[in-house]
């Protein structure tokens, strides 16, 4: 436990060393008590989300997917089997012309190279 930290010094001038002591004393005392080092917490038995007033989607509860996706499984098939589509690529200059990028089943199997 933290040591407690005695009143101010009543007689010490503000700049003092005592005063300046104290000061620091305080501090570090208000800073362990308000930093929670996690290597300190080592049991998580019986602890939930849940238990959360708040929350969000990245806390992982009620989520669209399964398993460790964010995907549907429908989604998820169609990514494992690869994606066919073709993309544009944007101009690299004023004057230039877009691109393409053309995947079938993920592969790439055409481009045309942006200017």
């Amino acid at each position: 436990m933290a040591d407690i930290v005695p009143p101010f010094p009543v007689d010490a001038p503000f700049g003092s060393y005592n005063a300046v002591d104290w000061y620091q004393k305080v501090r570090r005392a208000i800073n362990d008590a308000a930093n929670i080092h996690w290597t300190s917490i080592t049991d998580f038995t019986g602890s939930s989300l849940a238990q959360l007033a708040t929350r969000n989607h990245s806390d992982l509860q009620n989520i669209l997917g399964n398993g460790d996706r964010h995907v549907s499984t429908a989604q998820a098939a169609a990514l494992a089997a690869g994606l066919s589509v073709a993309i544009t690529t944007a101009k690299l200059t004023g004057g230039g012309a877009n691109g393409s990028m053309t995947f079938t089943n993920g592969v790439l199997t055409a481009q045309t190279a942006a200017t």
